[in-house]
């Protein structure tokens, strides 16, 4: 089972690091939002603030990821980045079909590992016991673990990234997630993939992947 064959309906943007770093924020905007009606379904219309959390957004991956690419290792720009990448809501072998769907904000992908971020505009205190968030953010590790054939094999993180949290570099693990703030993200990142980046063979087949029931 597949929720697109054209990796172009399964995300509202893809492409390596470098190209995400060197398209203009207009250009990004904009092939995002003429993706969008593609993976969403029309009852999810594009609201104003679906744009200011894409802003919000990449304005955090800017930063980490130019981090990372030159404080880090430059090997991070060969490395692909999947923005609103859509997901099956439910076991897709349970007989349903697959236009149950969640999103997840971002997904960058190397040969071996894989980190699904969230992206929120709260602080720490904002979210309490924070357990609706992990849940939130965690449910896309275990989906891509469960059913996504293109991940087999790879290692899987979660990261929720609290973009108003104002102490710098301050991070949080609460079980399979890792909160952190803007400023700790490429750390974040860094620590994930461990050693000297590869990039996965092909992007496309990664997105357009089958879903299937891995558990059984």
């Amino acid at each position: 089972m597949r929720i697109a064959t054209d990796p172009a309906e399964s995300c509202c943007w893809h492409g390596t690091v470098d190209e995400f770093l060197n398209i203009s924020t207009k250009d990004w905007l904009k092939e995002m939002e003429e993706r969008y009606p593609y993976v969403y379904p029309p009852e999810f219309e594009l609201e104003p603030e679906n744009i200011e959390g894409w802003l919000s957004e990449r304005e955090s991956l800017m930063m980490a990821l130019s981090i990372l690419t030159c404080d880090y290792d430059e090997q991070y720009g060969d490395l692909d980045i999947v923005c609103e990448f859509a997901m099956p809501q439910s076991n897709p072998s349970n007989g349903r079909n697959l236009e149950g769907r969640v999103w997840c904000d971002a997904v960058l992908v190397s040969n071996e590992s894989l980190v699904a971020m969230e992206f929120k505009d709260r602080t720490r205190k904002s979210i309490g016991d924070g357990v609706w968030l992990r849940n939130e953010t965690d449910k896309y590790r275990r989906h891509l673990k469960r059913w996504h054939l293109g991940s087999a094999g790879l290692k899987k993180y979660a990261v929720c990234v609290l973009t108003a949290e104002s102490r710098r570099e301050w991070t949080e693990k609460m079980q399979q997630v890792l909160f952190c703030d803007t400023f700790a993200l490429p750390q974040i990142i860094d620590d994930c993939f461990k050693w000297r980046p590869e990039p996965i063979d092909s992007l496309d087949d990664w997105l357009t992947a089958a879903w299937v029931d891995r558990t059984r």
